[in-house]
């Protein structure tokens, strides 16, 4: 949509003021995409939360008398402006709720993880142990001590030869 002329937004915002919401409407109408546009990306990180650009600049707008009252149609770009500062404000008032309720958050590491054993692998972990000393109590003595030293000792090959 166009932009609309200085004329046509002077005549638009007093046909507002005297309570026409169609002019109101057509006024505010080509302003939203601008709005979000300078909104974008300053909310703060912690107060975001549902809220998003379009919903910050939906609340501005909503409240439709504000603008026909406040604005004097004779400054240039003056809706924009309140508009832009009704915006800033309600990302201040977020902000402010946010920081009040205790609600910044904190960014978590991508790479966090629990170095722990899961209950999962300590059974797993104790079935083998169990299996592995079963299987040790069927083999002849040098079979064991073999065993031993290659696995838990972590004896070479050629370690293993010289002792046997």
């Amino acid at each position: 949509m166009n932009p609309l002329s200085a004329e046509a937004t002077v005549e638009l915002l007093q046909k507002a003021k005297l309570g026409d919401e169609s002019a109101l409407d057509r006024l505010l109408e080509p302003l939203h995409p601008a709005l979000r546009r300078w909104a974008h990306g300053r909310m703060p990180t912690s107060a975001r939360g549902m809220l998003d650009t379009a919903d910050l600049v939906q609340d501005a707008v909503m409240s439709r008398d504000a603008p026909a009252r406040c604005v004097r149609a004779e400054a240039s770009g003056a809706l924009q402006a309140y508009l832009r500062k009704a915006v800033l404000n309600r990302i201040r008032d977020i902000a402010a709720a946010g920081i009040k309720r205790g609600l910044d958050q904190t960014d978590l590491p991508d790479n966090l993880a629990d170095e722990r054993t899961s209950p999962l692998e300590q059974a797993i972990g104790q079935e083998n142990l169990a299996r592995y000393e079963a299987a040790m109590q069927r083999l002849g003595a040098s079979d064991r001590e073999a065993i031993v030293a290659r696995l838990e000792l972590q004896q070479s090959y050629d370690e293993l030869a010289v002792i046997n």
